[in-house]
């Protein structure tokens, strides 16, 4: 854990490859990239967007898990659950305070007693670690992926290890000194003011939110005068946990949504859920939250951002004495109970490798000025301008990922243009939102019996679909197709709607990652309404179909195989029917 000592505790670190698809492995420099997403190297999510990604044609793509990030051995899950309670609880700084350094030494303390000191967690420990991959792999030449906070680390490797690094990405970047923890209050209440702009020519966004930062200032200042419980459970079998949400706690929960333009839809139902009180609604956001909090990856992240400037203590507590509701001296209260030392300045990084740099508009904590400052000692650095996105857009963008691919096969090529190209409309109908969260909290409870349902309904519905004409084939050649010719129409028909209704939802979860559980689930695709209609629409039918089928096996319309069928098709109708009733999805 510590290289300079001969002797002491070791760290094991979680790497996984994605070999090239269209190109022997090997046959182009590898990717290294670097993320601070839960779990990142064996997380579901992060592996597939990856797999999946444009670069992986041509080149392998190495995934490092960072110390401190990921796949720890050590866990405060009871410290984790105080420290929400924390934030639910307290508006005034001096308990706050209080609270908050007792329970993150209690979690340092659990850390230190497995072996995990938090004074290693240091930018460049990890950029060592990523040397230390490079080798035992034997890759001569590397370009490398900084993915939000890990960008800084990919800043580092250049820094320390400039000559196996050929080219580096940094989606979402924050410079070496930046005052980030001071800007996050200005850049959230910027990135509101971005959403007012899109409200102002989106119909959508006007008729659901109004105006983003009015509504977040009235929420905020109702929940000052009148805070309101909730209770959440961390697990089928654990006691239920009761919170309190103030506008601190408000401000907390609101924190990842207007940096990614897939969270954004979401901002509605936030602000309508706390004006309206809903507490079953709040309490599944914030079980999702907390469940994808690692109170480990928190001292990471304060143990590297409190040694290395990431805040002004004067600043701070100016803001906190002008707007004390909002996030400020929170940051100087864990400094302080990390116990980290004096912040030492970093000087810029300087180097000529070439660099794409992707700092969107929306993000909080790495606006596109930091990208500036990043490439001000960068030569030979270049900027993809993101208007309308936040961080991440390298992975989840098909225009930034274009973007990144051709940047990797030629980093000498400029950009062509902006990715304003590929630019969707904000879609805020958020009308099945609540139902899909849900249904994502059982599935994170129930994994078996959740996923086990949904596979056997999907394999039923596709053996449905595929067989019922195959069995009109037969029974056209057979002189028997006219026999419960409408009824054969309304069936298939109905096996196909059920089919697309049901994949819309799958692709919906498959895309957010539900084995992580987090915020990102309310990333869905910005389609959901209109594949929710669809489900509804099929739920109405399924008592009128099965009704039909009914009809068929009494008046033997078809042979005993397309009678079955039919009836497969009738089951699971009225099974999807069953979970739409049961999530509420009238």
């Amino acid at each position: 854990m510590h290289r300079a000592r001969a002797s002491g505790p070791t760290l094991r670190l979680r790497v996984v490859i994605l070999e090239a698809v269209a190109a022997p492995a090997g046959a182009a420099t590898p990717v290294f990239v670097l993320s601070s997403q839960p779990a990142m190297a064996g997380g579901a999510a992060i592996v597939r967007q990856l797999a999946a990604h444009p670069v992986r044609r041509d080149r392998d793509i190495v995934l490092i898990d960072q110390r401190g990030f990921g796949l720890n051995r050590a866990s405060c899950q009871a410290e984790k659950a105080q420290l929400f309670q924390v934030f639910a609880d307290s508006i005034s700084a001096a308990p706050f305070e209080d609270a908050l350094r007792g329970i993150v030494r209690r979690c340092l303390a659990r850390l230190s007693d497995v072996g995990i000191d938090r004074r290693a967690l240091t930018y460049p420990a990890m950029a060592a670690d990523v040397e230390a991959v490079r080798r035992a792999l034997r890759i001569p030449h590397i370009h490398l992926w900084g993915l939000g906070f890990s960008a800084r680390t990919a800043l580092e490797v250049m820094r320390e290890y400039p000559d196996p690094v050929s080219a580096v990405v940094l989606d979402a970047v924050q410079p070496p000194g930046a005052l980030w923890m001071r800007d996050w209050r200005r850049n959230f209440h910027r990135a509101l003011a971005r959403v007012d702009a899109i409200c102002n020519t989106e119909r959508s966004c006007a008729k659901a939110l109004g105006s983003a930062t009015g509504a977040v200032t009235d929420a905020s200042a109702g929940l000052v005068h009148q805070p309101f419980p909730f209770t959440i459970a961390h697990g089928p079998d654990a006691e239920p946990t009761r919170f309190v949400l103030n506008a601190l706690g408000f401000q907390f929960l609101l924190h990842y949504l207007p940096q990614n333009r897939r969270l954004l839809p979401v901002l509605p139902l936030v602000v309508r859920s706390v004006s309206e009180r809903r507490a079953e609604t709040i309490g599944q956001m914030v079980s999702l939250s907390w469940a994808s909090t690692s109170m480990l990856r928190l001292s990471t992240v304060y143990s590297i951002a409190c040694a290395d400037r990431g805040f002004d203590a004067a600043d701070l507590a100016a803001d906190h004495d002008a707007h004390p509701t909002l996030f400020a001296i929170d940051h100087i209260a864990l400094c302080e109970a990390l116990g980290v030392p004096a912040p030492k300045a970093r000087p810029p990084v300087v180097s000529d490798r070439p660099t794409l740099l992707v700092n969107g508009a929306f993000s909080n904590g790495s606006p596109p000025r930091y990208g500036a400052l990043v490439a001000e000692t960068l030569s030979r650095s270049q900027t993809l301008p993101l208007a309308d996105d936040g961080d991440g857009a390298t992975v989840s963008r098909p225009c930034a990922q274009a973007r990144v691919r051709a940047f990797f096969q030629n980093p000498t090529v400029p950009a062509d243009a902006p990715c304003s190209i590929d630019r969707q409309p904000f879609v805020f109908d958020v009308a099945w939102m609540p139902q899909i969260l849900s249904l994502a909290r059982d599935l994170e409870a129930q994994p078996r019996l959740v996923l086990g349902g949904a596979v056997g309904l999907a394999v039923l519905l596709v053996l449905s679909a595929v067989g019922w004409p195959l069995q009109a084939l037969a029974e056209r050649r057979a002189g028997r197709f006219d026999r419960g010719r409408t009824a054969r129409f309304v069936i298939g028909g109905y096996a196909a709607l059920a089919l697309v209704a049901m994949a819309g939802v799958a692709a919906g979860l498959y895309r957010t990652g539900t084995e992580t559980p987090s915020l990102l689930l309310f990333g869905l695709p910005a389609g959901y309404g209109p594949v929710g209609l669809l489900w509804t629409a099929v739920a109405v039918a399924a008592v009128p179909i099965a009704a039909l089928v009914g009809l068929a096996w009494r008046r033997r319309w078809y042979r005993l195989t397309g009678r079955l069928i039919a009836t497969g098709v009738a089951f699971a109708g009225l099974a999807l029917a069953a979970v739409a009733f049961g999530y509420g999805f009238f």
